[in-house]
């Protein structure tokens, strides 16, 4: 049984021992028809074989990557594992990139509000940006509907976090891809991320360090405030991602097993059935060739007793009666102008 991988991919790079964190890695997304997408931009050349997806810098990308899909019982969606390196990289030895097809415990309603938006990092100082409305499923920023919002997350082992993002490559005028966290002030609500524009990639690095895009429900930004709430979600999506990682780690192998067993299976089924019909075809042509030689051997035969009953026929017309007159023989007739060996054969095959 085929196994379906379409969905929208929450990543996570492998653990950064410089940041002591995973980071988030982009949005992939696999659609129905096999088409796929990393951070809104389309992959050119991806092939997709049972649970497996690849493509290649040389198609024109900008990554390559090699990703196994697993159906995990502990999400209860489909998750991957793989290879996934930059055009002007060398391709990893080793698992480096992480998705979940899943959604975090609270759904994008739990932020619906107005979001004050500073653009920036801690070191240049952060801008005001406009404002972003969340009123879901509909997403507001700086006065503009934002096409195709995709909402993923992932809540597992009692940690729940979240990521919205937009694309340029939707009509929107800027990248985007945030986290939402309540704030330690009640009724506040916060978010981070980034904000990158078309043609760019995504920021990568520890978030303290690459984060530059931020919002609060305050009329008046707290800059400190919002790092400091930036660090506590960051903490528990560094936990939730960490359990995860682990579980994909250990559901990709066997999902992949299944598919090369089910695979294996089928194509001995497949061989066993040509073998059948091969044996069948040879058995069908021993019996054509037996039921041949009787055919042959009857008509033989047949042509045999055929000529003896003419010369026999012809002979006693020529004998002549001592009490009749001697009569000339005449030329037989034949309607169809075929021979007796030639009808003989004929009413045999027929």
């Amino acid at each position: 049984m085929s196994v379906s991988i379409a969905g929208n991919y929450f990543t996570s790079w492998a653990y950064d021992t410089s940041a002591s964190a995973y980071q988030l890695g982009p949005i992939v997304v696999v659609g129905a028809s096999g088409q796929v997408t990393v951070d809104g931009v389309v992959i050119q050349g991806a092939t997709l074989m049972g649970v497996q997806v690849a493509w290649s810098a040389a198609s024109g990308n900008p990554s390559s990557a090699m990703l196994v899909f697993a159906a995990s019982s502990t999400f209860g969606a489909m998750t991957f594992v793989g290879l996934y390196w930059p055009a002007d990289t060398s391709q990893p030895t080793e698992p480096n990139f992480y998705g979940f097809a899943t959604q975090p415990a609270a759904a994008l309603s739990t932020w619906n509000d107005t979001y004050y938006c500073y653009e920036g990092t801690t070191s240049q100082g952060e801008q005001s940006d406009g404002q972003l409305v969340i009123a879901a499923p509909t997403v507001t920023f700086a006065g503009k509907t934002i096409n195709n919002p995709i909402y993923t997350g992932l809540n597992t082992n009692g940690s729940d976090t979240n990521e919205l993002a937009w694309f340029t490559a939707d009509g929107n005028e800027n990248n985007v891809a945030i986290s939402f966290s309540p704030s330690s002030t009640s009724g506040v609500m916060l978010f981070n991320g980034n904000v990158w524009g078309a043609g760019e990639s995504r920021p990568e690095g520890a978030a303290s360090a690459v984060n530059n895009f931020y919002g609060t429900t305050q009329s008046e930004a707290d800059a400190d405030a919002i790092d400091q709430a930036a660090q506590l979600a960051q903490a528990a999506e560094h936990m939730a991602v960490n359990y995860a990682v682990q579980q994909a780690l250990h559901d990709a192998p066997a999902e992949q097993a299944a598919e090369e067993e089910a695979q294996e299976d089928q194509a001995a089924d497949d061989q066993a059935a040509d073998e059948e019909a091969a044996d069948d075809a040879a058995d069908d042509a021993a019996d054509d060739d037996a039921a041949d030689a009787v055919a042959d051997a009857v008509v033989d035969t047949l042509e045999d007793v055929a000529e003896v009953l003419i010369a026999a026929l012809l002979a006693v017309e020529e004998t002549p009666d001592a009490d009749k007159p001697v009569r000339t023989p005449r030329r037989s007739k034949q309607a169809t102008g075929l021979s007796a060996k030639q009808l003989l054969r004929m009413a045999n095959k027929a």
